[in-house]
């Protein structure tokens, strides 16, 4: 437990995870449109961390189709290897930069 400056001014004691603000080391508890601020900027940082996780997959993957997987299209274009293996190739890069569950 901690103890805070609740909404009408007075001592108050609550859970220690409880989200408050600090002024010169005292906890105030955060009125609603704090906490709904508090809320959304939370939720912005988790869709963030996860828009940036699927970007840096996306180059990812891009890139190692590049530098692995182009050459051997173009060799089954010109009837030079199967296109199995192009295929396969293209599954195992996906393979190696798994979709975050």
């Amino acid at each position: 437990m901690k103890e805070v400056i609740n909404l009408q001014g007075k001592k108050e004691q609550v859970a220690i995870d409880t989200p408050v603000k600090t002024v010169n080391g005292v906890h105030y508890l955060l009125n609603g449109s704090e906490v709904t601020e508090l809320n959304a900027t939370a939720i912005k940082w988790q869709i963030d961390s996860i828009t940036s996780k699927k970007a840096q997959r996306k180059a990812n993957i891009q890139a190692a189709m590049r530098a692995d997987a182009d050459d051997l299209f173009f060799e089954v274009a010109a009837g030079e290897i199967d296109k199995q293996v192009w295929l396969d190739k293209r599954a195992e890069i996906k393979q190696r930069f798994p979709k975050e569950e």
